[in-house]
């Protein structure tokens, strides 16, 4: 038992330092690329507009863009930053000295890419009841489901899997660790991750209620 123990601990660790370093990196990486963020961004918006309508979803939007200029602009932070990592020559448009217009341009759509994170960012918290709301109809529903699944069992002589119970109690353990990447790293998770993580722990729900009809 110990052994089995000190196993499932070692993986949780090797896990969590994974996301610790990988994480960043993957980040780093992105603000090179903001179309990829505003594409993910986009399509969140898209979700949210199929599950709220559009006009609540621009409303919505509309506060995460006031929040993020108040946060970026207005406070002077983003100019601050560009006046750091970029050349004078570069910012007043003339020809750059030192590593050429290219590599400057590349780092200045880091620095778009960095306001289109904080974007995603908030809109993600933001977004976070509406998706809590949905999650939560959407079990209540399959716990219903998973109700008379095994009603039907009982009646019908049937016996729970082993197997399916299992299957579904393990995806529910997994429940916190998505719970806090959503929200203390949400720019690592792509935006068709919520409404697929929504059906699988739907279906684990059922998978969990459906399968409690035990042998006599």
């Amino acid at each position: 038992m110990e052994k089995g123990d000190s196993k499932f601990n070692f993986k949780k660790a090797l896990l969590a330092l994974a996301i610790t370093l990988i994480g960043p990196a993957i980040w780093i990486v992105t603000l090179f690329y903001p179309q990829m963020i505003e594409s993910n961004l986009n399509l969140e918006l898209q979700n949210l507009s199929e599950l709220i309508g559009e006009e609540a979803t621009l409303e919505l939007y509309q506060s995460v863009l006031d929040s993020s200029d108040s946060i970026l602009i207005e406070s002077g932070f983003i100019g601050e930053v560009r006046e750091i990592l970029l050349p004078r020559e570069y910012l007043r448009g003339e020809p750059t000295v030192f590593g050429g217009d290219a590599m400057w341009s590349a780092v200045d759509q880091a620095v778009y890419g960095l306001t289109l994170s904080v974007d995603f960012t908030l809109l993600r918290l933001y977004a976070f009841k509406v998706w809590v709301l949905a999650i939560i109809v959407i079990t209540v529903a399959s716990a219903i489901s998973g109700y008379w699944n095994r009603e039907i069992k009982k009646h019908g002589f049937e016996f729970s899997s082993p197997l399916l119970y299992d299957l579904g109690r393990k995806t529910l353990y997994s429940i916190p660790i998505v719970a806090l990447m959503y929200l203390i790293i949400p720019f690592y998770l792509p935006a068709f991750i919520v409404p697929m993580a929504t059906i699988i722990y739907s279906g684990a729900v059922l998978l969990v209620v459906a399968n409690t009809v035990k042998r006599a």
